[in-house]
């Protein structure tokens, strides 16, 4: 999924919950700070794999009633919602955050129980 190429030393973080709790506010929090790293060192790459609630929660497209909504709205105009990713392809974008210009490869996996996963790479451009 992921190619490093001519010997790029990259530190991956990889986290199964938040640092924060497991809230979707939280996480959004978690996830400026992680493009603050990304920002800072060209030695950092945001990873991310999200269940399709907790992605829904930051995208822009929580059908959810309940719960909060994200603490950075700014993030809902950065990733797609996550029906207009097409299961299984690439999707290739770009977009400036907190003054940071980053580009992002995001893909839709279909999982068994009607269940969707978002994966999310995000490098500065």
């Amino acid at each position: 999924m992921v190619a490093i190429r001519d010997g790029a030393h990259r530190q991956f973080e990889l986290k199964t919950r938040c640092d924060h709790g497991t809230k979707s506010g939280a996480a959004t929090a978690e996830i400026a700070a992680d493009l603050a790293r990304v920002a800072r060192s060209d030695e950092f790459t945001f990873l991310g794999v999200f269940d399709g609630e907790i992605y829904r929660s930051f995208s822009g497209d929580k059908t959810e009633t309940r719960g909060r909504k994200t603490s950075l709205p700014e993030l809902t105009t950065i990733f797609p919602p996550a029906d207009q990713l097409a299961p299984g392809s690439v999707h290739r974008c770009g977009f400036t955050f907190d003054g940071t210009n980053y580009a992002a490869l995001l893909v839709r996996q279909d999982v068994a129980g009607n269940g969707v996963r978002v994966i999310v790479v995000v490098d500065r451009a």
